[in-house]
């Protein structure tokens, strides 16, 4: 079994740095790449 099932949603966002990260949300938890 995978986590993609847990995957709610995804964003891309920009930190103050102008760093690219990729946001995405599980069930009950926040997970930042």
């Amino acid at each position: 079994p995978t986590t993609d099932d847990k995957i709610i949603m995804c964003s891309t966002c920009v930190d103050d740095y102008g760093n690219r990260q990729l946001v995405c949300m599980y069930r009950g938890e926040e997970v930042v790449d």
